[in-house]
C-alpha cells in the first residue's frame, strides 16, 4: 500500500510559497514591490497575522526586504546566505569540504 503524501505546511508557509511562485510568474525583479498586506489578505483570504508571518518567512529566506509602513520589496540575489551555509557546513563536518570542492569543480566545468 502506498502512503499518501500530506501537506503539513502552515498557512503562512503556503502563502510564502505562493508569493514566490506569483513573483516569478509576474516577472518581478529586485526592487519591485509586492502588493500591500491588505491586498494580500483579500487575495489569499487569510488574516493579517498569517500574511505578516509569510512575509517574515520570505524575509528570513532573504528574498524580500521589509520596512515599517512600506510595502515589501524583492531583494537582489546575494551570495551571502550561500556563503554562510557553506561555512557552517565545513565547521559541522570537516569532510564536507571535499564534497564542496567536487561541487565547485562541476560548476566550473559547466560554466
Amino acid at each position: 500500500m502506498t502512503a499518501i503524501k500530506l501537506n503539513r505546511a502552515t498557512l503562512a508557509e503556503q502563502v510564502a510559497d505562493a508569493l514566490i511562485e506569483r513573483s516569478e510568474a509576474d516577472g518581478l525583479k529586485p526592487g519591485d514591490p509586492l502588493p500591500s498586506i491588505s491586498r494580500l489578505v483579500d487575495e489569499f483570504g487569510v488574516s493579517k497575522p498569517i500574511i505578516r508571518e509569510a512575509l517574515r518567512t520570505l524575509e528570513g529566506r532573504e528574498l524580500i526586504e521589509t520596512s515599517n509602513g512600506r510595502t515589501p520589496i524583492i531583494k537582489p540575489i546575494s551570495g551571502e546566505s550561500l556563503s554562510l551555509f557553506f561555512e557552517r557546513a565545513v565547521i559541522v563536518d570537516g569532510e564536507s569540504i571535499i564534497e564542496l570542492l567536487e561541487i565547485r569543480r562541476g560548476l566550473e566545468i559547466q560554466s
